[in-house]
């Protein structure tokens, strides 16, 4: 669980520096329609972040379709050209390879998010499962202890 914590602290940073890139540097953040998924996103990541951090069970499965999500989200609004109201193609604007660096490092950070997910969960089905001591079948005395 350590690497899908570190995991998710390392895309909430970034996913900070990548608003600050678009607030100061581009001087266009995302507005309107644009403003919609970018802020189900964040929500997304810290929801992970947290779930992560108290050790949830479904920590993997949620960090896994929101690293997923965002790498794919990413990729769809900044490197793509125009498509709708939620592009921001960096091909359309003129961005520095600073703000191309923040946007690509985002996009990794969240496919390393889902691997370490995969990881996870993997470890977690490995693990043989254990019930809590009340729930525990009754064990069985030896007859040679009666």
């Amino acid at each position: 669980m350590r690497r899908l914590l570190a995991a998710n602290v390392i895309l909430a940073v970034l996913l900070g520096l990548h608003v600050a890139d678009h607030g100061l540097r581009q001087h266009a953040g995302p507005t309107g329609v644009a403003a919609g998924p970018a802020l189900l996103d964040a929500i997304a990541i810290l929801g992970s972040l947290v779930l992560t951090a108290r050790h949830s069970s479904h920590a993997p499965l949620v960090a896994l379709v929101v690293g997923a999500g965002t790498a794919l989200g990413f990729a769809a609004v900044h490197m793509t050209p125009h498509w709708s109201a939620f592009s921001d193609s960096y091909f359309d604007r003129p961005v520095d390879a600073l703000s191309w660096a923040n946007m690509l490092t985002n996009v990794a950070a969240a496919v390393l998010l889902a691997l370490a997910a995969v990881q996870a969960r993997a470890a977690a089905a490995a693990r043989p499962a254990t019930l809590p001591e009340k729930m525990q079948p009754p064990r069985k005395v030896p007859s040679s202890a009666r």
